[in-house]
């Protein structure tokens, strides 16, 4: 199985990285995530400015742009046919009114569509 993994706290976040190990019993599992927290962002993507993916190492990327743009980066750029799309664990609460302004839900939403 092929898994991309994103969130909205960075590439840095302990939680991406927990996650990841936990997700390499269920197959390939590809990170792309912000190159920094992008909490709150909900569902918006990067429009009018360069977005930048660095690999850090091989199927790790960080996004100068939203959980949403890395997840259509994924999703169109990397010729990678994806089963699964995970987004999180985040480091903060995402329940009641605030899953309209997550980052992490707002990445979830982008593999939906």
């Amino acid at each position: 199985m092929n898994i991309l993994l994103t969130n909205d706290d960075g590439i840095n976040a302990e939680g991406i990285a927990v996650l990841r190990k936990k997700l390499t019993k269920y197959g390939r599992v590809v990170v792309i995530a912000p190159d920094g927290p992008r909490s709150g962002k909900s569902a918006s993507l990067t429009l009018g400015t360069p977005i930048y993916f660095n690999k850090v190492e091989d199927d790790v990327y960080s996004c100068s742009g939203t959980p949403v743009d890395c997840v259509s980066f994924g999703l169109t750029s990397l010729d990678i046919k994806f089963d699964l799309v995970v987004s999180g664990c985040n480091d903060g609460w995402n329940i009641s009114y605030d899953t309209i302004y997550s980052g992490t839900i707002g990445a979830c939403l982008e593999a939906v569509m």
